[in-house]
Order: C-alpha cells, then sequence, then structure tokens
C-alpha cells in the first residue's frame, strides 16, 4: 500500500505541475519567449489566495473565477507594451526582460508580504478520503480536479475556438498566419494572457499544498521550464529551402585570420584582454581599503565573474544558450564540502572537485550537444533537477534535505577568514580569465566561432563540431564548480534549494548580456554591474 500511497501522491503532484508547465510552454512554442517571470506569476497568484482567504473568507475555488480574468489581463498588457517591443530580437534579449521584470514583482512581493513562508489552512479542514489504506485529503484532490479541468478548457481554446486555432497557426507557421489574415500581435498577447492565467490558477492551487513565499518563485519556474519539454515547434520550409540554405550557409563561416595562420603571432594579447587582466589586478587590492564588507562584497563579485566568463565559453563563443550552470555550482558545492569532511584539505578538494566536472561535463556534453537550441536549454536545464534530486535522495552522503556542514578553519579570525576567501576566489577569478583569453585567441575559439555563425556549414567543412562543444562545456562547467566548492568552504552550510538555485543559471546569461556577449572584458563588467544593481535593490 505504501507503493500506492506513494503514485497517488505523485499524480496529484503530477495534474498541478503539468498546469504550471502547460502555460510556460504556450509562451515558449507561440512567442519563442522564455518567460521567466512565469514563477513569480505563480506565486502572485498564491499570495491572491491567501489574502482574499485571510481576509474575506473566500474559498480558492472562488478565487480561479477572479484569478483567471485578472492574469489574463495582466499578461496581456505586459506582453503589448513591453515584450511586444522586442519580440523578434533574439532569445536572449527577452529573456534578459522577462528577468528584469521578474525581479522588478519578485522584490514588490518580498516588500509588500516579506520573505516569510506562509500557509493557506483551511477551516473548518475539509478531510480526507480513505481507500483500501491510501488516503486522500479532499482539498488535493479538488485542486487535482480543478487542474485538470484548467488543461481541459486550454485544450478546448485551441481546438475549438476560432482564436485558439489561430494561436496553433502563429505557432506552426507565423509567415502563412500573416498571409492569412490573422493578426499576429494580438495572438502573440491572448498567447502571452493565457499562459499567464494558468500560472496564476496553478498558484491558488498550489497554495492549498505549499507554504509560500517570494522565494520560492524559482522553484516553480524550475519546475515548469524542465516540463516544458516540447519546446518550441519546427521549421516548415520545404527540402528544396533547406538544401539551398544549407549552402549558401557556407559562406558564412568566419575566414581565418592571418595572424591566427602565423603561428604564435597570432596568440597577441589584445586590448581588452588586457584592461581584463588590468581590472582583475586592480581588484586585489581591495582588502587594503575594505574591511569585511567590503570583502563580502568583493568575493561576491568575483564569484559572479567566474560564472558569467564560464557561460561565455559556452553561451558567447559557441553560441548555445546552456542552462546548466547552477548544476555544476551545486556540484562543485557538494563535492568540495563532502572531501573536506572526510578529511582532504581545501585545495586539494577543489581540484579533484574541478577533475571531476571537467570529466562529467566532457562527457554529458558528448550527449547533451548534440541537440540544438531550445531542447538543448531544456536538456541542459533538466542537468540542475537530476542532480539537486539525486543530492537530496543521498542523505547519508549529504545530508540531503538537511544540508550539510563544512567545517571552520580552525584558530582564523573573522577578518582573516574573509581576506583568504577572497584572494582565494580572486585567484580562481584569474585563472579562469585566462583561460577564457587562451580559448578566445586559440584554435578552439576560432572553432567555436564558426559553431556560433553556421553549425550545419562547419559540419561541412570537416569541424568536428561535437567535439569543439564538449571541451568547450568540460572548460565552461569545471571553473563554475570551482567557484561552488570555494563558496561551499566559504559559507560552511549549503543546501540543495541553495546551491542549485535556478538563478545561478540565469544570473550569468544576464551578465554576459548586460557587458556584451563574447566578450570577456564586457562580460565581467556586466557581472561587477548586476551585483552592484543588485545590492542596491537588497538594501533598499
Amino acid at each position: 500500500m505504501l507503493i500506492a500511497q506513494v503514485l497517488i501522491n505523485a499524480l496529484v503532484l503530477g495534474c498541478l505541475y503539468a498546469c504550471i508547465a502547460i502555460g510556460f510552454s504556450l509562451v515558449w512554442g507561440v512567442l519563442n519567449v522564455i518567460n521567466l517571470i512565469h514563477g513569480s506569476l505563480i506565486v502572485l497568484g498564491a499570495y491572491l489566495a491567501w489574502g482574499l482567504y485571510q481576509s474575506l473568507s473566500i474559498d480558492p475555488w472562488y478565487v480561479l473565477i477572479v484569478a483567471a480574468p485578472l492574469f489574463f489581463i495582466f499578461g496581456y498588457l505586459l506582453q503589448r507594451l513591453l515584450l511586444n517591443q522586442v519580440i523578434t530580437a533574439p532569445v536572449l534579449v527577452t529573456l534578459t526582460l522577462t528577468f528584469g521584470l521578474d525581479l522588478i514583482l519578485n522584490n514588490a512581493m518580498i516588500y509588500y508580504f516579506k520573505a516569510d513562508y506562509r500557509k493557506l489552512s483551511l477551516s473548518p479542514p475539509m478531510g480526507s478520503i480513505s481507500l483500501f489504506d491510501v488516503v486522500v485529503p479532499v482539498d488535493r484532490l479538488i485542486a487535482t480536479g480543478a487542474a485538470l479541468a484548467l488543461t481541459g478548457v486550454l485544450y478546448l481554446v485551441l481546438r475549438r475556438l476560432r482564436v485558439g486555432r489561430a494561436i496553433v497557426a502563429v505557432r506552426l507557421d507565423r509567415d502563412a498566419a500573416v498571409l492569412m489574415g490573422v493578426d499576429v500581435k494580438s495572438i502573440y498577447a491572448i498567447a502571452f494572457g493565457l499562459g499567464a492565467a494558468l500560472a496564476g490558477c496553478a498558484g491558488v492551487l498550489m497554495a492549498l499544498i505549499f507554504p509560500i513565499s517570494p522565494l520560492t518563485s524559482s522553484t516553480f519556474l524550475g519546475k515548469a521550464f524542465a516540463g516544458a519539454c516540447r519546446g518550441r515547434g519546427g521549421n516548415l520550409h520545404g527540402p528544396g529551402a533547406r538544401d539551398d540554405a544549407l549552402f549558401r550557409a557556407v559562406d558564412r563561416v568566419p575566414d581565418r585570420p592571418a595572424s591566427w595562420a602565423a603561428g604564435p603571432e597570432g596568440f597577441r594579447m589584445t586590448r581588452s584582454n588586457l584592461a581584463l587582466l588590468l581590472l582583475i589586478g586592480c581588484l586585489a587590492a581591495l582588502p587594503l581599503f575594505g574591511g569585511p564588507y567590503a570583502l563580502r562584497l568583493g568575493t561576491i563579485a568575483c564569484m559572479y565573474a567566474i560564472l558569467a566568463l564560464s557561460w561565455n565559453v559556452v553561451g558567447g563563443f559557441a553560441g548555445y544558450p546552456s542552462f546548466a550552470t547552477a548544476a555544476f555550482f551545486g556540484f562543485g558545492a557538494y563535492a568540495t564540502g563532502v572531501l573536506i569532511n572526510d578529511g582532504l584539505p581545501l585545495s586539494l578538494s577543489i581540484l579533484a572537485t574541478l577533475a571531476a566536472s571537467l570529466l562529467l561535463a566532457a562527457l554529458l556534453g558528448i550527449v547533451l550537444l548534440r541537440l540544438r537550441g531550445h531542447y538543448f536549454a531544456i536538456a541542459s536545464l533538466s542537468l540542475v533537477e537530476v542532480l539537486r534530486e539525486l543530492v537530496n535522495n543521498a542523505t547519508d552522503l549529504t545530508g540531503g534535505g538537511m544540508g550539510l556542514n563544512i567545517p571552520l578553519a580552525s584558530g582564523s579570525g573573522i577578518l582573516a577568514d574573509a581576506t583568504f576567501f577572497f584572494y582565494a576566489m580572486w585567484a580562481l577569478l584569474l585563472a579562469t580569465a585566462l583561460m577564457v583569453i587562451a580559448v578566445s585567441m586559440s584554435k578552439l575559439g576560432f572553432g567555436l566561432a564558426c559553431i556560433r555563425q553556421n553549425e550545419t556549414a562547419s559540419d561541412m567543412v570537416g569541424l568536428n563540431s561535437t567535439l569543439y562543444k564538449s571541451i568547450a562545456f568540460g572548460l565552461s562547467a569545471c571553473f563554475v564548480s570551482a567557484g561552488g566548492g570555494l563558496y561551499a568552504a566559504w559559507v560552511h552550510y549549503i543546501d540543495p534549494s541553495d546551491v542549485f538555485d535556478i538563478l545561478y543559471s540565469v544570473k550569468p546569461i544576464v551578465m554576459a548580456l548586460m557587458g556584451g556577449l563574447g566578450s570577456p572584458l564586457g562580460v565581467v563588467c556586466g557581472a561587477f554591474l548586476y551585483l552592484g544593481l543588485e545590492e542596491v535593490v537588497w538594501r533598499n
């Protein structure tokens, strides 16, 4: 009966997670927008249910009637007024915009509701149903039915209504839909509104099961992202058009620079790279002028720069939208923490973590990097969920959900400890910068540039794109893991929800976009700028 109870619980949660993922997938498939505000909309819907029940004693089932039109209108206006301005821009641009909107909404909820967890408890309780020793709470059963009903309503809208068929048409072929007289801008806004309505209603249902807090938005976003397994629709161009584009694409492979062919002369240090090393060198003087607070900010700045530079190898040089940063950050944190607890020194623990993550990422890259675009993004994000669940279940080794304590260095004071970890993180940042500079000026960097501009053409001219991408993926992951290991030793306590936070995958992308994709100096400046903005927001 235990197995039956587990299966029933999984079915209930699966229906609710499906409701979360469907709204996210609708926006992604129709608008080609990775909607990072989706998690905050879910939490906002949960707060709407909690607030109306606490103040007016309105049951969550009736709140659904209010939430659906409210969130639809909010999503419709958001797309019309903001997202529509950048709808034709690259994916990473819309990702940055939705990430900024998510920060605004999330911090607004923290301001008004605080970060405390709240639970919607019905009074009187609705009881439970017991059948053959399998117990199902009535409120969860009704929530499951409501989630299935919402999914069914969306299906009927897409299949039976004229506007639904227009949404499907735009998803399959936008240009053909325009020729048939479909108002694409209106359809985009309606699709985004439907996604927001589903998110808000899912939040109302989630409030019955989970404690709610603005801090849980990233968890719901991760569930939605991982569940949106279908990605966007494929290209419907005919074989002739694809073949013509294929042969013309060969001309887009970047010409090999003359200096690159000239041997050592091709490895001259550029001005921007020299400026990057100078900036990192100046950062080393921070302990001479700042106290513990400045050292803390400096350590976080170095860590953010490591994450952004490492992501830039795959995302900037190769053009692959990787969301695996959080997976390797958490892997490094736990690997280092376990090794330190087993008596290995910090330096050897970091080196072992770096080597293990390099090997793991290279092997995973051989499989994952055969995917492209949105499919690779989803596969890379799934690594975060997989590793987090593995850590949660390996309680004897990692402590599971209770977290892992890492011993303090004996005899070290607060200032000495802060100074040590600042210089340790700074040294890792310097090593990461040197690696990125070396890659950018090497044959590997040239190959990644070819892949970014046209991977199909690169394969045609004999470039082993899978090998190049796997090496880049491994180099990107190993320095992130080392940074996670230093972070774990610095804070002395880690848990899965902290080190596997999806924001560790999103933040480096935003930093790279703020500074300039592909530019090591710009990426580091973007990381420092992002930290400054983040600190100002949190302090106020």
